[in-house]
């Protein structure tokens, strides 16, 4: 999806960003913990890329996808989502 928002001085185009595939990414984005049978990937669902379940907890709703389900983000989306979602 694609959307344009104006507003004041800020004006920003938010564009669909890339899903990576599995085969694509072998460890953590986050921790570079090495992915394993056991250490899973999961996928941001803000951002895109790939992490472990440990740094993929959190889940909050994406309101400028308009995701109002909580959905499972890592833990740099959800900083930034919690301070956008205020």
């Amino acid at each position: 999806p694609r959307a344009i928002a104006c507003g004041g001085m800020h004006s920003f185009v938010l564009c669909p960003k890339k899903w990576l595939k599995d085969d694509e990414v072998d460890k953590c984005m986050s921790c570079k913990s090495m992915f394993t049978f056991l250490n899973r990937r999961h996928h941001c669902r803000n951002c895109c890329g790939i992490f472990c379940n440990k740094c993929s907890q959190k889940k909050i709703a994406i309101l400028a996808l308009k995701l109002k389900t909580p959905q499972r983000v890592c833990e740099d989306c959800y900083t930034q989502l919690r301070s956008q979602n205020r």
